[in-house]
């Protein structure tokens, strides 16, 4: 594959990587504006409460999905350099969609919720096909999936 085959392939994923940018800033507001109303659609059963402690792990988890998403948007400038994000993102999305499977499984979760980890695993998915496709060109991290 040519450097002008590479750039071109790495264009066709661009909009992916924007929309991952999206999903995840989209994902993330709700939860970092309104905690306390994210808590009641997105559990099965609300807390009676919650306290300092809850609050603060709701908005360190979802600040971590934002910045996640603004470094997918980093990626979509330039696919190239920017492979180690997308490998990071393979391990918290697939991490996500089982955790929110098997919470969804037990009865913890909204449905909402387990479709929203289920997308976090098609766009692992997809991040782990463009970095496979684009493996002889890697310029930067070459020992991602060599």
């Amino acid at each position: 594959m040519t450097q002008q085959d590479y750039e071109q392939l790495a264009n066709r994923w661009k909009p992916l990587f924007w929309v991952a940018m999206g999903y995840n800033v989209v994902a993330a507001i709700g939860p970092l504006v309104m905690p306390k109303l994210f808590t009641t659609l997105f559990f099965a059963t609300s807390p009676a409460s919650l306290s300092v402690i809850s609050l603060l792990h709701i908005q360190l988890a979802w600040i971590c999905v934002f910045a996640f998403g603004v470094g997918y948007g980093i990626v979509a400038l330039n696919p190239q350099y920017n492979r180690g994000i997308l490998l990071l993102g393979i391990l918290g999305k697939l991490y996500v969609g089982v955790l929110f499977s098997v919470f969804w499984w037990s009865g913890h979760l909204q449905v909402a919720a387990f479709l929203g980890g289920l997308g976090d695993i098609v766009f692992a998915a997809l991040f782990f096909i463009y970095l496979y496709q684009t493996r002889s060109q890697a310029k930067v991290l070459r020992w991602i999936l060599l």
